[in-house]
């Protein structure tokens, strides 16, 4: 097992695969959007932290969305730069930081 973890590519994967679990399963609020709120008389937008957990379901239920008057809830571009920046770059970095550490021992 300790082989697999030598492996800059398993490394992201596994990087990859762990922090698309922890941020679209559980609902925290760090990317930045906007709510669409809806009423009858008018419709206005509101910017606010979302959850990635919010895209696929998990942790607004439609029917309180509905009963809150949200029309819609979308990520803006800094917030998409963050959700890529977390999900891609970090572990990224950590296959970045097991290659480099590979080479190291291979030249000694």
């Amino acid at each position: 097992m300790k082989q697999k973890f030598k492996n800059p590519w398993f490394v992201f994967a596994l990087g990859v695969v762990i922090s698309s679990c922890i941020f679209f399963l559980f609902p925290i609020n760090l990317f930045d959007g906007e709510i669409v709120f809806q009423t009858a008389a008018k419709t206005w937008k509101v910017k606010a932290n979302i959850s990635l957990s919010y895209f696929i379901g998990i942790g607004a239920a439609k029917e309180q969305l509905v009963q809150l008057g949200v029309k819609d809830f979308y990520l803006l571009t800094k917030g998409y730069m963050f959700a890529v920046i977390v999900l891609v770059g970090l572990p990224g970095l950590w296959a970045y930081r097991v290659y480099l550490k590979n080479t190291r021992i291979e030249k000694n």
